[in-house]
């Protein structure tokens, strides 16, 4: 299981992130954007493990992607969202 989710606004995007933090080291994936947090239809997302979220985001805004959300799983397994 991933611990964070990075909300993005289609998969092109996604696929540039996840090449800008694989570049960086970080080790994720795409996957579509699980339903309960889906607001605007489908999305894409990406899917970090133990992972410093606040570079990895600063990295992508640096790249020109902007993140729409970034959530955290808890430990009951539910989503909540992250503020950077």
């Amino acid at each position: 299981m991933s611990d964070y989710v990075i909300v993005c606004r289609s998969l092109t995007y996604a696929q540039r992130g996840v090449r800008v933090l694989t570049m960086a080291g970080f080790s994720g994936n795409i996957r579509r954007t699980p339903s309960e947090i889906a607001k605007e239809g489908c999305s894409y997302s990406i899917f970090l493990r133990k992972a410093d979220i606040g570079y990895a985001v600063y990295l992508l805004r640096r790249s020109g992607i902007e993140p729409r959300k970034v959530y955290k799983y808890s430990n009951g397994g539910s989503l909540e969202e992250v503020t950077l």
